[in-house]
């Protein structure tokens, strides 16, 4: 047979002569390799970067704006709230309407937030600005991992191990980077940054999941994503959540987060662990709703802290206060180790690859 024959033959022959300006990302060229998993975390990191850049620029904003910590820590909160609600809603929007296509409005509202705090004119501006950056990060990481499932459905092959520990990594160790990269803008040219940096950051995001990311595979059904998405739930949720956070006995300082050594290195212990037994139990058609509902969690750990240091000190930090937080949370520890021991499953579950 012709090459030229046999090259038409071929089922992607088509593909082949198309112009190069007219391709579409590939599943099966793509597969699980460097530009799938960098597309695919790039979006986690603007989460864990905005929720600790903030921290840098609450002085300067409050002179800005002559407002006093208790007015600032809005700041703080409100990011929490918004990506507390957002999670379970962008990823249950991620398993009906498409989780690329949700991933790419979520990285866009990144960015209009990211405008809208840099060009501030109030606290109430910036407190709207950094909930729309809330929402918008709320998408990346349940819409990530509904792609990683499809696409290990599209090749026919259970997703390596690699691509979901990158996930965990960019969601979490970037966070790192929030207060140096802050104080550095900051000095640049002031906290206006700290919101703009958000534009070109998403632009980025956006350009990867174009270039390396495949189509959905679905249309959008706009009708029943609103359904499913249960709005007076939502508002239930978050009103919900926000008289949780007015639980804190009139201290100035409930939003400041103590976090240490020991405490970080096993908040990431228990982030791998229960991602990937999140990914092997949830059902296939629903990953996007399963791993926004496990960071909901996550975010209500936040909120319950805050509002469990104020209530342990009180007006002032006390070694007496210290002791009640350890006695609290060795309790808690130590309940939660029972029943995880006591589990007979978990004894008896099959190895999962991490």
């Amino acid at each position: 047979m012709p090459h030229d024959a046999a090259l038409q033959d071929h089922p992607d022959a088509r593909v082949r002569r198309e112009p190069a300006r007219r391709r579409r990302p590939v599943p099966e060229d793509i597969g699980f390799g460097r530009r799938f998993v960098a597309a695919t975390s790039f979006g986690s990191v603007l989460n864990p970067v905005n929720s600790s850049i903030i921290a840098v620029a609450l002085v300067s904003i409050g002179h800005a704006f002559g407002a006093g910590a208790s007015a600032t820590t809005w700041l703080v909160s409100a990011l929490y709230l918004a990506t507390a609600i957002g999670q379970p809603a962008m990823g249950r929007l991620a398993d009906l309407a498409g989780p690329r296509r949700v991933y790419l409005a979520g990285t866009a509202a990144v960015a209009t937030g990211g405008l809208l705090g840099y060009l501030g004119w109030s606290l109430g501006s910036l407190i709207a600005a950094r909930i729309v950056i809330g929402l918008g990060t709320s998408a990346a990481y349940p819409a990530a991992m509904a792609m990683v499932r499809r696409q290990a459905q599209r090749l026919n092959r259970e997703a390596p191990g690699g691509v979901l520990g990158a996930l965990a990594i960019a969601g979490q160790a970037t966070m790192a980077v929030g207060p140096p990269l802050g104080g550095l803008l900051i000095a640049v040219g002031g906290w206006r940054l700290t919101f703009l940096v958000n534009v070109p950051l998403a632009a980025a995001g956006i350009a990867a999941v174009l270039a390396w990311l495949p189509a959905d595979d679905q249309r959008v059904r706009v009708a029943r994503a609103w359904l499913e998405l249960d709005p007076p739930g939502l508002v239930l949720f978050a009103a919900a959540l926000t008289g949780l956070l007015l639980l804190t006995a009139r201290s100035p300082l409930w939003l400041l987060l103590v976090i240490s050594v020991v405490f970080g290195a096993q908040n990431g212990l228990n982030i791998v662990t229960n991602q990937t037994a999140m990914y092997a139990q949830a059902p296939a058609d629903s990953t996007g709703t399963a791993a926004g509902m496990l960071r909901t969690f996550m975010y209500l750990g936040a909120i319950a802290s805050a509002s469990l240091i104020s209530l342990s000190f009180g007006h002032a930090a006390t070694d007496a206060g210290l002791h009640r937080l350890a006695v609290i949370l060795t309790a808690a520890a130590a309940a939660l180790l029972t029943i995880t021991l006591a589990d007979r499953k978990l004894a008896t579950a099959r190895s999962i690859p991490v």
